[in-house]
């Protein structure tokens, strides 16, 4: 799902050539709801099995949902989903556990952490412009 809809999370209308059944705020509930269901089966499998033994390809899914978080975390979203920062921590320390055993956990939660700054900074900027 988030796959699916990322790529419509832009406002800009120029580069949305859908319907009108397709807003980005639906795009971004879609993908919060999605990237919010990863982090419960994270929280779960965490509980279970641990993480240092996951599977690689468990680091592209996390990675997926923390730039969800990051994203509605950072301000561009409009307003901040409730929860998102508790699901983008949740992700960020699955990762750190994941780079104990995978080089390409620690790469993501650095990538991660990176966009989250950068766009918070952008958002920021934004807002200033705006006043």
């Amino acid at each position: 799902m988030i796959l699916l809809y990322r790529p419509f999370l832009l406002s800009d209308p120029q580069v949305l050539h859908i319907s009108s059944m397709l807003t980005p705020s639906i795009a971004r509930q879609n993908c919060f709801q999605a990237a919010s269901d990863i982090c419960h089966i994270l929280t779960v499998y965490r509980r279970h099995y641990g993480l240092k033994r996951a599977h690689v390809q468990m680091v592209h899914v996390i990675m997926g949902a923390a730039l969800i978080h990051a994203y509605l975390c950072s301000g561009f979203a409009g307003k901040e989903e409730p929860g998102a920062q508790e699901f983008l921590l949740n992700c960020l320390q699955a990762l750190g556990e994941m780079g104990q055993t995978y080089r390409t956990a620690i790469r993501a939660l650095e990538i991660v952490v990176l966009l989250r700054n950068n766009w918070r900074k952008a958002a920021l900027s934004v807002c200033n412009r705006r006043q």
